[in-house]
């Protein structure tokens, strides 16, 4: 399924004092991270903050793409393989790695009512029941289903579908090329044909909304109308169910 090293400067910021992160550089993958998630228009919607500065823009976006790759890969013994990594992905040692050292021993797997008649709205289920809070489970999923409807709806259409005529700020050709550059893609396993594209806008709202939760509750800590790095840790600590999403410690890691 569907890349840059932890290094650290001696280069402070304003912010906390700080080390300045270069690109990638809160990512524990050794991987290129290539999706441009557009967080200014996130934080024009859901927070009061006025913009990120370098430091927490580029902390969110390891997060969102660490997220994006562990909810791809971790599946279950008997569960459909929707995704599988590339050998010839650069980063496949370390995606192996990380997945080993972050995904629990014991998950409880989603039950479908009818495994033979796998959907995409039945991966979606999957990823939510077992990746997100019970508290946020519903939202997360029904965003996801509600973009993979209303790509299949415009899809139809003459005009070619984009996020923003689905109304998403995350550009899902983007999570495509990044998926397609690093894992397989099984269509095969769902009982009817759905594209990869349509399967991409989902993770685009999936990805929209965890981004969407975490930014509006940290908006609260912010100063000056900044988001930062510790805006966006207190926003995690001060609620369970984003403080256990997986990959949060891409976040939290840079508390001193």
């Amino acid at each position: 399924m569907s890349e840059a090293e932890f290094i650290a400067t001696s280069t402070t910021t304003n912010e906390d004092q700080k080390p300045e992160l270069t690109t990638g550089e809160s990512n524990n993958l050794s991987l290129d991270f290539s999706i441009k998630f557009d967080l200014e228009k996130v934080i024009e919607k859901y927070s009061a903050s006025a913009s990120w500065n370098e430091t927490s823009r580029k902390t969110f976006s390891d997060f969102l793409h660490h997220f994006l790759i562990y909810v791809l890969m971790n599946r279950g013994e008997n569960q459909r393989k929707v995704f599988t990594l590339k050998t010839s992905s650069e980063g496949e040692a370390s995606i192996i790695k990380y997945m080993k050292e972050h995904t629990p021993e014991s998950i409880e797997r989603a039950q479908l009512n009818d495994p033979d008649n796998y959907t995409s709205g039945d991966l979606f289920e999957e990823i939510t029941k077992e990746n997100v809070a019970e508290d946020l489970k519903p939202f997360a999923h029904s965003e996801s289903i509600k973009a993979i409807y209303k790509f299949t709806d415009r899809s139809n259409g003459e005009q070619p579908v984009t996020h923003q005529v689905i109304h998403l700020s995350f550009d899902f050709e983007q999570v495509k090329e990044f998926i397609l550059e690093h894992f397989e893609f099984h269509q095969d396993v769902f009982c009817r044909e759905v594209s990869l594209t349509c399967i991409c806008a989902g993770f685009s709202a999936l990805l929209e909304y965890i981004a969407a939760e975490i930014i509006e509750l940290s908006g609260r800590f912010t100063e000056e109308k900044v988001l930062t790095v510790a805006a966006l840790q207190k926003g995690l600590q001060s609620d369970p169910a984003l403080s256990s999403l997986p990959c949060s410690h891409i976040i939290l890691a840079q508390l001193p």
